[in-house]
């Protein structure tokens, strides 16, 4: 009985009892909380659908609350939040709209009020006061990410742009970043429709037949078969959403991955699907650079010459890390100068200036939003944009000993060896094996200190292969191998 007094006295009398049905005010809903990393910060970031309903006189805050009574950690004008760094635990971002004569929120007891609280002193929760929190909020459980859950989908980008030809079109996505798939888990893809993600069907590999026109989408999935019993999935039912929301990832508690956002298609009739003779053509790493002085010289030279149709023209952009954020763009050259280590990769774009203007790109723009705009990734605008691009890991010049990883036999029939160097204070080595057109085919992570490993490349095709070698995800080399015929 105390708490309710006193938390009945954070806000101001109401002179008269307000009807729900007189009450217009709606918190609305949020989309997906982001998590990021920013100068060692963690910040929890949702937008708005934009079905929120403010009436004259009403403001919009935002409440992080925490756990699963809905503790309140922070209230905020915008939907953004930084989390301490000892913060773990089940965190949920809501919208309040409400009227400051009613409702007074300078009172609220950071870390002792709940949602629930303040909703039942709300119309909507049976309460009297005029006001709309969006109690169920957006969900994100935040800890070590190795003890939560280590799975990943990826992403991946539209391979092809079919149109529905005699009742059927084909679509293919390809990986733009890869998956982690542990130890009894499976990967699988799925194939949706409309911004609503009904399932439509799921495949081993990421290429379905359709038989009508509209939005597509193709997910990965990264799953436990003990966890997540797809079974439960009613296809035309079910959808991307209800499946995400039993993740970990959408707030629930099973651990999986599945990319949400996945490869985008627009699928016509051919005769209603607008052509497009634009093509980005295929970039390869002229030579690898490393941070000498600070600074590095990154160059890419052309293996697929690009299609430019008239009027065209085109331009080169340098990308930074997995989610490939817009660095430069150079319109002469593929070669941009960095100073600083990381993952980048240089792109080639063929675009119309009269439609896309590439001095207008903002800061913060990705690969993805620019693909997004072109037919290519789902968009109107006649462009391409090399997505793969070809791929730059800088490190401080003289961090390894570049040449001192052996393979043999080379060439190999069934395994491989590869005698890493001797380094210290390596806590992990990746070994990712790449076709001769620059497509990741497997993976293998290993000890820092692991001196030497076999490689099985029995179930390979002949032909050339490479292998990038990596300490703690920084580059070293790319060493070329031969899969021969046994």
């Amino acid at each position: 009985m105390a708490v309710f007094f006193t938390l009945a006295l954070m806000f101001l009398s109401v002179t008269a009892s307000i009807s729900q049905t007189t009450c217009t005010a709606s918190a609305g809903t949020l989309n997906q909380t982001e998590i990021c990393i920013l100068n060692d910060q963690t910040i929890l970031r949702a937008t708005s659908k934009g079905d929120t309903v403010v009436p004259q006189g009403f403001r919009v805050r935002y409440v992080l609350t925490s756990g699963t009574d809905l503790v309140i950690r922070q209230v905020s004008e915008r939907p953004v939040f930084i989390l301490p760094d000892s913060a773990t635990g089940l965190y949920t971002l809501h919208t309040l709209v409400f009227n400051p004569s009613t409702l007074d929120l300078s009172t609220v007891q950071i870390g002792v009020t709940t949602g629930f609280a303040v909703n039942a002193l709300l119309v909507q929760g049976g309460g009297s006061i005029c006001a709309s929190l969006d109690v169920t909020g957006v969900k994100v459980r935040f800890g070590t990410c190795e003890d939560i859950c280590q799975a990943k989908a990826g992403r991946l980008f539209p391979a092809n742009r079919d149109c529905l030809s005699n009742g059927t079109a084909t679509l293919t996505a390809n990986r733009l970043t890869s998956s982690v798939i542990p130890s009894g888990y499976t990967r699988l893809y799925v194939l949706t429709r409309t911004d609503s993600l009904i399932i439509e069907q799921v495949n081993a590999s990421p290429t379905f037949n359709v038989t009508r026109t509209g939005k597509f989408r193709i997910h990965t999935l990264v799953y436990n078969p003990a966890t997540l019993n797809l079974g439960i999935v009613q296809f035309g039912v079910t959808t991307g959403f209800n499946v995400n929301a039993l993740l970990i990832q959408g707030g629930g508690s099973i651990c999986a991955a599945l990319d949400v956002d996945g490869a985008v298609f627009q699928v016509n009739t051919c005769a209603q699907t607008q052509v497009c003779e634009a093509k980005a053509g295929k970039l390869q790493i002229a030579q690898v650079a490393c941070l000498r002085s600070g600074r590095a010289v990154l160059q890419a030279r052309v293996v697929e010459n690009p299609t430019v149709p008239q009027g065209f023209r085109i331009a080169y952009v340098l990308t930074s890390g997995s989610n490939l954020l817009i660095e430069k763009i150079n319109s002469s050259s593929p070669i941009f100068e960095v100073n600083r280590t990381g993952r980048f990769t240089i792109h080639t774009l063929v675009y119309d200036p009269t439609t896309l203007h590439i001095t207008g790109i903002r800061r913060g723009t990705t690969g993805a939003d620019i693909v997004k705009l072109f037919i290519q990734g789902g968009g109107r605008l006649c462009g391409a944009l090399d997505v793969t691009g070809a791929p730059f890991d800088v490190q401080n010049c003289g961090s390894h000993l570049t040449g001192s990883i052996k393979t043999f036999p080379n060439p190999a029939t069934s395994i491989v060896n590869v005698q890493f160097e001797e380094l210290e204070n390596v806590k992990r080595i990746t070994v990712e094996l790449l076709d001769a057109t620059g497509n990741l085919v497997n993976t293998w992570h290993f000890d820092g200190q692991t001196q030497q490993t076999a490689l099985d490349i029995a179930a390979l095709n002949t032909g050339t292969y490479n292998l990038r070698i990596l300490y703690d995800d920084q580059f070293s080399e790319t060493i070329r191998v031969v899969k021969a015929s046994y």
